[in-house]
């Protein structure tokens, strides 16, 4: 049976529009699909704009054309690859497939205005979003499949959690993740202070792969943020030996957590950016060769 999940939502005006668009844009990877529906003026521009707009690079040019003329417009340089079409003037899904639009949904996320001039399904993680209305009060009515499903439960739960924290009116932005499952935001309170929001939901296990055991067993990942939040509060223990950043708020049954904001000075942009890392990376193999030599409660 086919993963759904169907919202509706109150539009305050414009601003509320594009900040719609910014929030599922954190969600957004390549071959998600969101399909804008609505008249003439109920906002479905504004939401794509506000969508890519997010997307972009820091210093990244903000231009936004509306592809009603060139039929599609594609970016390539944003955090996920996306394709903004609008097939208004196009009369059947022959003059549709002429555009390629599934065989870019493999490389690229898409936004599709004007959807009904598709007669067939091109994707299965699909967010139809019908606008409403003009001006000061819209309404927006989201459809969502697959791995959109997925995501828009899992938005409700996090936009709940941090309702219920002091950064309840926060600007939420992606914020680059590490090499595990985990994923981040960055927080953004009205007074600039940051924090970070920490996304692990609980991995079941995958299938055994030696003695039984899955893989995550054998190379002892953390399979929910419980070893997580263990681990951190048994790094501020050592007092003066270890830092580590404080954890503001946290829901184990969630996987949620809010932890300081240690800034973006992170090893993976100071190499890009050419730096020397002898000394960074010299003194992280110290502390990890102390951490090691010491024992730690089980």
């Amino acid at each position: 049976m086919t993963h759904v999940v169907e919202q509706t939502l109150t539009l305050e005006g414009e601003a509320a529009t594009a900040a719609l668009g910014e929030r599922l844009s954190l969600w957004v990877r390549p071959g998600m699909l969101v399909l804008l529906e609505g008249d003439l003026g109920a906002g479905k521009s504004t939401l794509a704009r506000a969508f890519i707009r997010t997307l972009m690079k820091q210093g990244e040019a903000e231009d936004i054309p509306s592809p009603t003329f060139s039929l599609i417009q594609t970016y390539d340089s944003t955090r996920v690859p996306i394709f903004h079409a609008d097939l208004y003037r196009l009369k059947d899904q022959s003059e549709v497939d002429e555009l390629g639009l599934e065989g870019l949904l493999q490389t690229h996320a898409g936004l599709i205005e004007w959807p009904d001039r598709l007669t067939r399904v091109i994707a299965p993680d699909v967010l139809r979003i019908t606008l409403s209305g003009r001006g000061g009060a819209r309404e927006a009515k989201l459809y969502a499949e697959g791995q959109w499903a997925t995501a828009l439960q899992r938005d409700a739960m996090l936009s709940q959690f941090i309702a219920a924290s002091p950064f309840a009116s926060a600007h939420r932005r992606f914020f680059e993740g590490d090499a595990s499952s985990r994923r981040y935001e960055l927080l953004t309170h009205s007074n600039g202070e940051t924090v970070l929001l920490m996304d692990m939901p609980k991995r079941p296990d995958g299938p055994p792969v030696k003695d039984g055991k899955p893989y995550s067993q054998i190379a002892h990942l953390a399979e929910s943020i419980k070893p997580v939040v263990q681990i951190n509060f048994a790094l501020k223990e050592t007092i003066g030996i270890y830092s580590a950043p404080s954890i503001l708020k946290y829901d184990l049954q969630s996987g949620l957590a809010l932890i300081e904001d240690l800034g973006s000075r992170v090893f993976g942009r100071m190499l890009l950016a050419g730096e020397n890392m002898t000394e960074p990376m010299l003194a992280a193999t110290e502390v990890l060769a102390s951490m090691g030599a010491r024992h730690w409660p089980q």
